[in-house]
C-alpha cells in the first residue's frame, strides 16, 4: 500500500478544473469553480491517492458523516462523475442509492447540472432526465444512474461505484435488501468504491446506519484497528458539549466559514437562537441536523481512554483469590468467562477467555463489523468445531482455571447455564447463581465503571474484552440501581459477553467478608 501523489492530485484537480458550481453563490457566473474545501480535499486526496501495488484504489468503503448544508451532494456528485470518467473501468456502473425516489434525484440533479456547465463534460456524456441516467456517448455500458429504495427491483446491476445517499434514512426491508444487491454486484470489479453520506439519525431508527456509523467511531477511537479499505470520517460534536459555544458548532461543521468553507456561522448562530426560542423538539432538531448528535443515543459506560489506563502486564496470578464470571451465549455466539484477581492493594487483575463456534466466524465478522479471524489468529478467541457452541471446551477451560488458581466462586447466568453447571457442580466447582436484575448487579455495575477510573484493572490490552467494554451501556431502575443492557442479539452488532462476565465476578467478590487490608475496608459501599 502506498500513496499516489500524482493520482491524488489528479482526483482534486477533476473537481477544480471541470466540475462547476451549480447553485448557491459559488454559481455566480465567474466565481463557479468548484475549489475543494479543505474537508474535501482531504477525502479525496485520501480515497484516489491510497493504491495497491498494482496501482488500484486500496479504499473500497468511504463514510462521510457531516451535518447538512455541507456540500455533501454536490461532493458526492463530483465523485460519481470522477469515477465515470477518469477511473477507465471497462462496462462503468456508477449509481446513487436512496431511500426514496425524491431523495435519490438529488445528487442525481447536481451531477446533471455539472455536466451541462461543463464543456468537456457535455461534449462526453448525455443527460436522459426521464429516467435519471447519464450515459457515455461512445459507450452506452459505461453510466451513471440513480435508483432509489423504493423503486424497482434491482437484481442484476453489477455497480464500480455507488453512491449511499442519506443512509440515516435507509429503513425497513426494501432498503436492507437494496444495500445488499449493490454491495455483493460490486465482487467483481477491481477498484469497487461505495461512497456513504450521511447525517446523523437515531440508533433504534436507523440500525443500518448506525452500525456504520459504530464501526467507523471504533476505528477512530481505537477500539479495533484501521482497516486500509474502509476510510470513515466522523464530524459532530460530543455528549457532553456546550451546544450554544460556537467553537462546538465549528468542531462539528466542517463547511463553516471558520473552517476555511462557505456556511457563516453567523448563520448556524441564528439557527440556534430560533430553536432555543422554539423549545426542546426544536434544540433537538439543530443538535441532530446540525451539530450531528444521534437522536436518544444510549450512552457508552466507559470510553476507551479510562479502559486503556489498565493496559499493562498481570501481576502473579498464582494463590491469589480468584472470582470466575461466566456469559455463555446462545449456540452460534460469543460466550465469556472472565477471571478477576482481587489484590491487597485495591486492584484487579483480569484475564478473559473466549469462545465461537468456527463456522460462524467469517459471517459473524461481516455482520459485527470486527477483526474476530485476526483475534481467533492471535489466541483471544478460542473456536469450536462446527456452526455451534461445545460447552465442553469451556468446562475444560473452567476445570483449568480451578485447577491453577485458588478459584473461590463461578458466578453464572441460571437463565443460560444449567447442563454445563451441574457438570462442574458435580466435578467439585463452587457455581453460584446471579440473578439478571437490577438490585443484584448494580453495585458491580458501578464498580465497573469506577475501576478503571481510578486506574486499578489490568487486563492487559486484551482487544476482544476492549471492545466488549466499548460496547456497554446501562439502564436504571429510577432508584439509583444500574445494569447493563444486554443488545439484541438479532439486531445490534454489539457484543457485551466479556463486560458480564466480569460484572458477575465482581458481584460475586463485593459480597465477601472482609480478610485483611481491602479496598472496601474503609468503603461505605462495601457489602457485608
Amino acid at each position: 500500500m502506498a500513496f499516489d501523489v500524482a493520482k491524488a492530485d489528479r482526483a482534486c484537480n477533476f473537481f477544480e478544473s471541470v466540475l462547476k458550481h451549480t447553485k448557491g453563490e459559488h454559481a455566480i457566473k465567474g466565481q463557479d469553480s468548484f475549489l475543494l474545501l479543505p474537508w474535501q480535499e482531504q477525502g479525496i486526496s485520501h480515497v484516489f491517492g491510497t493504491v495497491d501495488e498494482q496501482g488500484y484504489r486500496v479504499v473500497r468503503t468511504w463514510y462521510d458523516e457531516v451535518p447538512k448544508k455541507c456540500g455533501k451532494s454536490e461532493t458526492a456528485a463530483g465523485v460519481a462523475l470522477l469515477v465515470l470518467d477518469q477511473d477507465g473501468e471497462p462496462g462503468c456502473e456508477v449509481y446513487s442509492a436512496a431511500s426514496t425516489k425524491d431523495q435519490a434525484s438529488l445528487v442525481f440533479k447536481v451531477a446533471a447540472a455539472m455536466v451541462r456547465k461543463s464543456t468537456y463534460l457535455n461534449k462526453k456524456y448525455r443527460i436522459i432526465d426521464s429516467t435519471k441516467v447519464i450515459v457515455s456517448r461512445t459507450d452506452p455500458t459505461c453510466f451513471y444512474r440513480a435508483i432509489a429504495c423504493d423503486g424497482d427491483s434491482h437484481d442484476g446491476v453489477n455497480p464500480h461505484c455507488v453512491i449511499i445517499d442519506e443512509l440515516h434514512r435507509w429503513k425497513g426491508q426494501k432498503a436492507l435488501d437494496l444495500w445488499a444487491i449493490l454491495r455483493k454486484g460490486q465482487i467483481a470489479r477491481r477498484q469497487p468504491l461505495t461512497y456513504i453520506i450521511t447525517t446523523a439519525g437515531v440508533p433504534d431508527e436507523s440500525p443500518l446506519c448506525w452500525q456504520e456509523h459504530e464501526y467507523v467511531r471504533s476505528m477512530l477511537e481505537g477500539v479495533i484497528e484501521q482497516n486500509p479499505a474502509y476510510y470513515g470520517r466522523i464530524w459532530g460534536a460530543g455528549q457532553e458539549d456546550d451546544i450554544s459555544d460556537p467553537d462546538v458548532w465549528a468542531k462539528a461543521i466542517p463547511s463553516l466559514d471558520v473552517n476555511g468553507g462557505f456556511l457563516p456561522i453567523k448563520a448556524i448562530r441564528e439557527i440556534y437562537e430560533e430553536a432555543k426560542n422554539k423549545g426542546e423538539s426544536e434544540l433537538s432538531d439543530f443538535c441532530r441536523y446540525h451539530l450531528n448528535l444521534w437522536g436518544q443515543k444510549a450512552k457508552r459506560y466507559i470510553h476507551p481512554s479510562v479502559w486503556a489506563t489498565g493496559d499493562k502486564p498481570t501481576r502473579p496470578l498464582i494463590e491469589r483469590p480468584c472470582y470466575a464470571g461466566l456469559d455463555l451465549s446462545s449456540s452460534i455466539d460469543l460466550s465469556a468467562l472472565v477471571l478477576v484477581f482481587p489484590d491487597t492493594d485495591g486492584t484487579y487483575d483480569i484475564l478473559p477467555f473466549f469462545w465461537m463456534p468456527e463456522d460462524t466466524v467469517k459471517e459473524r465478522e461481516i455482520k459485527d463489523k470486527v477483526p474476530y479471524r485476526d483475534w481467533v489468529k492471535a489466541g483471544y478467541i478460542e473456536t469450536c468445531s462446527g456452526n455451534v457452541i461445545d460447552q465442553n471446551l469451556i468446562r475444560k477451560r473452567i476445570l483449568w482455571a480451578h485447577e491453577c488458581f485458588a478459584m473461590r466462586e463461578l458466578a453464572y447466568d441460571p437463565a443460560m447455564a444449567t447442563q454445563l453447571v451441574i457438570e462442574l457442580d458435580n466435578e467439585g466447582v463452587n457455581v453460584v447463581p446471579v440473578r439478571q436484575n437490577f438490585l443484584t448487579l448494580s453495585e458491580a455495575t458501578k464498580k465497573l465503571k469506577e475501576l478503571p477510573m481510578q486506574k486499578k484493572f489490568r487486563h492487559a490490552g486484551n482487544p476482544v474484552m476492549k471492545w466488549n467494554i466499548d460496547c456497554v451501556s446501562v439502564k436504571s431502575d429510577g432508584l439509583d440501581n444500574y445494569r447493563p443492557v444486554k443488545p439484541n442479539r438479532a439486531s445490534d452488532p454489539k457484543r457485551i459477553d466479556g463486560a458480564m462476565a466480569l460484572v458477575m465476578a465482581l458481584q460475586r467478590y463485593l459480597l465477601q467478608p472482609v480478610e485483611g487490608p481491602s479496598v472496601w475496608a474503609n468503603s461505605a459501599t462495601a457489602v457485608m
